[in-house]
């Protein structure tokens, strides 16, 4: 499809400027060895257990976001322990520092910097990366996230954010993501111009397609 003049562009991070999967295995193993330090039983505290609690409040809040439901499921945990002189919070806050500690991909920097002197750039996550901590910033005007905004993509809830906060027309934004259904069909739902960021070479299996599929972040550039 042809690319239309854009006058601002979106990202979305998570698995599209960085790898996130190498800070949040750390940050869960880190967590599971702190719960099993403070496990008052008998029975070993293991990944499953996690997963039935997670079960358990996904059931009762569908919607529920990233932040709330990890911090909800230590609450539980700390409930069904009988544990009460120890802080759900600072366990979460603990967890999500080391999160932050994201690998950027190899053409982020260079593609940002470059995107960065030509176009404003908004980020539209459902995830629970810190602009500041992540070093986003320094490209970023506006942080939108699921976290904050109470529903994640394809939701319309988080694009209508960031056209709230351009206060442009949908078609002026060019949104980047990887996710076929969360970036490029939320996206193009709210009628914006979408960028497909395709690094490991996936098949296009989705109703319509993308305004632009790239395989990296710098072949955006030769299109803008």
């Amino acid at each position: 499809m042809l690319l239309k003049p854009v006058r601002w562009i979106s990202f979305d991070v998570d698995h599209t400027l960085w790898n996130p999967d190498p800070a949040l295995v750390l940050a869960n193993k880190t967590l599971f060895n702190e719960l099993e330090s403070i496990n008052p039983t008998d029975t070993p505290f293991t990944l499953d257990a996690w997963e039935a609690h997670r079960a358990i409040e996904l059931a009762a809040k569908p919607n529920i976001q990233v932040s709330e439901l990890r911090l909800r499921i230590i609450e539980r945990i700390f409930s069904q322990w009988g544990i009460t002189d120890a802080s759900s919070e600072s366990l979460y806050e603990a967890w999500l520092a080391i999160r932050q500690q994201v690998e950027y991909y190899e053409d982020t920097h260079e593609t940002l910097d470059a995107l960065v002197q030509k176009y404003p750039l908004i980020a539209i996550t459902n995830g629970n990366a810190c602009m500041q901590a992540t070093g986003a910033h320094r490209w970023f005007r506006h942080w939108v996230a699921a976290d904050a905004i109470g529903y994640a993509k394809p939701h319309p809830a988080p694009f209508e954010k960031a056209l709230e906060l351009t206060n442009v027309k949908p078609s002026d934004i060019l949104h980047v993501g990887d996710h076929p259904v969360d970036d490029v069909q939320g996206a193009q739902k709210m009628g914006m111009q979408t960028a497909w960021v395709n690094r490991f070479g996936k098949t296009w299996e989705y109703p319509g397609e993308p305004t632009l599929e790239v395989s990296t972040l710098h072949e955006l550039l030769a299109h803008l």
